[in-house]
């Protein structure tokens, strides 16, 4: 009969093997391709910032937009020729002369400028989603994100809260800046990305088989630009064996899976979302024209069309940070229950 010990340590292995090389390893694999699609999605704008834009906006948006632009010229002038003939009269407000040709010229100049100011805040947006600046903000860290794949590097900020060797984090294994040229490769990158083993600090000071394993296993994931989640830590038995050790690794049961999950859910949904926003923007850019011009004649034009296009706009960085703040929030879980612990 096996002694007791030897049962326990089976069963869980049994269930490490479940959760860690199975559950977990299929979860957080659709969750670095969920994340990857949440920031194609994110970078569509049909008036530019990426190649894609760039390519809608010269083949359909700008001749859809000259059109319009063309025809309420007319119509503003035919307007206008109605204001002269007749002022005052039932065709225009009446207001002073002046102040109308005022209005009516700062909408021809802000109808010239709008593609103009649309490509920059189109740039804008694009730089940002790019460049993972707001999850970079809320998260706090940024791991060489002008090298590491935004989809690799949020799946291993969010599995290494819940499964890391004993007190260390994401940051333990990967440095917050790269110093270096633009041009270099993954693995000249991943040199300076992966922290040394003899750099290793906080639970790895001791440089523990355990940290050995993941900072080697961490640099694999980091040059292989095929493997979206950290398939070598995930299926490693000799990690999983030493789960709740003093110098082995730590494994949040259960959380871990549904973290993973919640995120993915999340992801799923505002992707849904912000594919919508960007068809609204679009629109809104495309038929700006028309409340600009209409501008001098009855402010409510200008006034709902631009409060609609600012809360779009706005719309695709709010929900970046809403995504940002769920995954901080479920790397702080583990924080969570040691406090509540500790209080009892």
């Amino acid at each position: 009969m096996l002694p007791f010990g030897s049962i326990a340590s089976y069963v869980q292995d049994a269930f490490a093997t479940i959760f860690i090389g199975l559950l977990d390893d299929g979860v957080y694999q659709i969750l670095a391709v969920t994340y990857r699609i949440w920031v194609g999605i994110t970078k569509l704008d049909l008036f530019g910032g990426s190649e894609a834009g760039e390519r809608i906006y010269d083949e359909f948006s700008s001749r859809v937009y000259t059109v319009i632009a063309i025809v309420m010229v007319f119509i503003f002038a035919y307007r206008l020729l109605l204001y002269i003939l007749d002022p005052g009269g039932k065709y225009m407000p009446k207001e002073k002369s002046g102040s109308l040709i005022k209005k009516m010229a700062f909408s021809i100049v802000l109808v010239i400028l709008a593609p103009i100011i649309f490509k920059y805040l189109s740039v804008f947006q694009y730089h940002v989603v790019a460049n993972n600046t707001i999850p970079s903000i809320v998260l706090g860290v940024e791991g060489g994100n002008r090298y590491l794949d935004n989809g690799k590097q949020i799946t291993m900020i969010t599995l290494m809260a819940f499964y890391h060797p004993m007190d260390t984090n994401y940051n333990t294994f990967v440095h917050n800046t790269v110093a270096g040229d633009e041009n270099l490769s993954i693995s000249q990158a991943c040199d300076q990305i992966i922290v040394p083993v003899d750099d290793l600090k906080d639970g790895c000071s001791t440089t523990t088989d355990a940290c050995r394993k993941w900072r080697e296993h961490m640099y694999d994931w980091c040059t292989d630009e095929t493997a979206l989640s950290p398939h070598k830590i995930l299926h490693d038995g000799d990690l999983r064996n030493v789960i709740g050790d003093g110098n082995g690794t730590e494994y949040f049961w259960i959380i871990c899976t549904a973290c993973g999950c919640a995120i993915i859910y999340f992801l799923v949904t505002y992707c849904i979302s912000v594919g919508t926003r960007a068809v609204r923007l679009g629109f809104l850019e495309i038929i700006a024209p028309i409340p600009i011009l209409l501008r001098s004649l009855n402010k409510k034009y200008w006034d709902n069309w631009f409060a609609e296009m600012k809360k779009t706009y706005l719309e695709l960085f709010l929900r970046i940070a809403i995504i940002s703040f769920v995954i901080y929030m479920c790397t702080l879980v583990p924080t969570f229950i040691e406090m509540i612990a500790g209080a009892f």
